[in-house]
C-alpha cells in the first residue's frame, strides 16, 4: 500500500469520525431548548403555593421553581388547582411534575419522589373554648363536631392511621379549611404551622384556635408519575445547583409577615371622638390600649415561632445563622460544634417517623442540659444540631464535646418498648483568635470525619 493510499484512508476515517461526533452533539439539546416544564400544586396553600388576586402563582414553592428555571434555563409553567386535582394531573401525565408534597404510602403506588427541599411542621389547632377539656380527651372522644383537614392531603391520611376514631371533615384547599375555622365550623383542624400563622396574621382575623399538639414533621419533595425516572434524576441534579443560601433567602422573604391594623380602627376612633361623651372617650382609649397590647403580643409570638424549632423547643437554623453573622468576636477564642444522630435513617425506617421525632427530642434535651452559660444551641435541620461558644479555652471545648457524646450515649432511649443505644458524632472547629465572620462549614466536615473514624466521638481541629 503506497503513501497516497494511506493518506486517503486516514482522511476518510477522520472525516467520518468528526461527522459522527458533530451529529451526536447536535442532538444534545440544552435545557433552554426543551419544552416548558409543567408544575402542578395547590391554588390556596399560603404561603407555599397559591394564586393571588390577579390569578398569578405566588408562594415559597413557586419561588423555588422560578429559581430553578433561572439556574437551569428551562422554562417553567405552573398549573395551580385544588390539592386533589394537582396530584391527579401528575398521575395521569397531564403535567410533568408536582411542585412539592409529602410522601405517603397510597401516593407511592403511582408517584416517584425526588430529594427533599423543605421541611414543614404540622399542629392540631383546638378551639379555645375546648382547651379545658384537654387535647387527649378531645381525641379519645372522636373529635367533637369534626377535625378539619385538606382532602387527599398527607395529614388526613396520617391522622386516620394514628387516630382512627377521629371524625375528619375534608376541604378542597387550605384556604377553605382556614376560613371554615374562622367561622367555627369545626372544633379543631390540622395544618402546617406556617399556613395557620400566615392566614391568621394576613386575614386580620382573631385566632379562635390554639396549637395544642405537634403532629408530624414532613419533608416536601417534587414528584413525577411512576416510572418517569429520567425527568426525576434531571430535577434532582439541577435542584442541587440552587444552594442553601438561595433557599434560605426565599424562605426568609415569606416568613417575615407584616401584621396590619384593621382598617376600621382609626376611622372608628374619629367617630367616637365626635359623637361620644368624655366617658366614652376614656373607654375608647382603654380599648385601643388593649388592642395594641394584643397586636404586640401576637407579633412577639410570631417572632418566637419564626426562630424556634417547634419539635424540640430550642432555636432553629434561621436564628442560629443570623446570630452567628451578627456576633462580634473581637479577637476572642471561639468554638463551633456540629453534630448529628448516628444511624438515624435506620431508626426512622425501622420504627417510623413518630419514634424518630421522639429520639430527636430526647437527644436535644440531653445535649442541651449542662451546656455552659451563653451557649448558642440550635437544631439546624433533620437530626442535625449546632452550638457556638466564645471566650473558651481549647481544653474546655474538648470537655464540652466529650460531655455531649457521654450525655447522649450514657443511657438507652426507650422506643416502642425497646431500649436503643443512641450516639452522636461531633465536629469541633476551635478558633484561638476567631475571625470576624464564622460559619459552620469546617465543623460540619469534622463531624463527617468523626463518623468515618467510628462514630460516637468528637473530632476537634484548631484553626487560626
Amino acid at each position: 500500500m503506497n503513501n497516497t493510499t494511506c493518506r486517503f484512508i486516514f482522511w476518510a476515517i477522520s472525516g467520518i469520525f468528526f461527522s459522527f461526533s458533530s451529529a451526536i452533539y447536535a442532538h444534545e439539546p440544552s435545557q433552554s431548548d426543551l419544552p416548558p416544564l409543567t408544575v402542578s400544586n395547590s391554588k390556596a396553600w399560603k404561603p407555599f403555593s397559591y394564586l393571588d388576586s390577579n390569578g398569578d402563582p405566588k408562594g415559597i414553592l413557586i419561588d423555588f421553581w422560578k429559581a430553578y428555571s433561572n439556574k437551569t434555563g428551562r422554562r417553567v409553567e405552573f398549573v395551580l388547582t385544588d390539592w386533589s386535582r394537582s396530584i391527579e394531573l401528575v398521575k395521569n401525565g397531564e403535567v410533568d411534575i408536582h411542585g412539592g408534597l409529602a410522601w405517603s404510602e397510597p401516593r407511592d403506588k403511582f408517584l416517584d419522589y425526588g430529594d427533599e427541599f423543605l421541611t414543614v411542621n404540622s399542629q392540631i389547632f383546638l378551639k379555645q373554648s375546648l382547651l379545658k377539656q384537654g387535647v387527649d380527651a378531645f381525641l379519645e372522644n372522636g373529635g367533637g363536631r369534626g377535625v378539619g383537614v385538606v382532602r387527599d392531603g398527607f395529614y388526613g391520611y396520617y391522622v386516620s392511621q394514628q387516630f382512627p376514631q377521629l371524625k375528619l371533615v375534608e376541604f378542597d384547599t387550605n384556604r377553605d379549611l382556614m376560613y371554615a375555622a374562622f367561622d367555627e365550623e369545626v372544633d379543631a383542624f390540622i395544618t402546617d404551622l406556617q399556613v395557620a400563622s400566615f392566614y391568621t396574621h394576613t386575614a386580620s382575623m382573631p385566632s379562635k384556635y390554639a396549637p395544642v399538639m405537634h403532629i408530624h414533621s414532613v419533608q416536601l419533595r417534587p414528584a413525577v408519575a411512576e416510572g418517569n425516572l429520567e425527568l426525576l434524576e434531571s430535577i434532582n441534579n439541577s435542584y442541587g445547583l440552587l444552594g442553601i443560601e438561595t433557599k434560605e433567602q426565599i424562605i426568609n422573604h415569606w416568613m417575615h409577615i407584616e401584621t396590619v391594623y384593621p382598617p376600621y380602627l382609626f376611622p372608628g376612633i374619629a367617630v367616637f371622638i365626635i359623637v361620644m361623651s368624655s366617658v366614652y372617650i376614656v373607654q375608647l382609649r382603654k380599648t385601643v390600649r388593649a388592642r395594641t397590647a394584643e397586636l404586640e403580643s401576637a407579633n412577639e409570638n410570631l417572632l418566637r415561632m419564626t426562630y424556634t424549632d417547634s419539635l424540640t423547643g430550642i432555636s432553629n437554623r434561621r436564628y442560629f445563622m443570623q446570630q452567628l453573622e451578627q456576633i462580634e468576636n473581637m479577637g476572642q477564642s471561639a468554638v463551633v460544634m456540629v453534630f448529628d444522630i448516628d444511624n438515624f435513617k435506620v431508626i426512622n425506617d425501622s420504627y417510623g417517623h413518630m419514634c424518630g421525632d421522639e429520639v430527636i427530642k430526647e437527644v436535644a434535651r440531653r445535649s442541651g442540659s449542662g451546656l455552659p452559660e451563653g451557649t448558642l444551641f440550635a437544631r439546624i435541620g433533620g437530626e442535625e444540631f449546632a452550638l457556638y461558644l466564645r471566650g473558651i479555652a481549647c481544653s474546655d471545648a474538648e470537655i464540652v464535646a466529650d460531655a455531649l457524646c457521654r450525655n447522649v450515649f450514657h443511657m438507652p432511649i426507650e422506643v416502642e418498648n425497646e431500649n436503643l443505644n443512641i450516639s452522636i458524632s461531633v465536629g469541633c472547629a476551635f478558633y484561638s483568635c476567631a475571625p470576624k465572620v464564622i460559619n459552620i462549614d469546617a465543623a460540619d466536615k469534622l463531624m463527617y470525619q468523626a463518623k468515618q473514624e467510628g462514630k460516637n466521638r468528637y473530632v476537634l481541629e484548631i484553626r487560626n
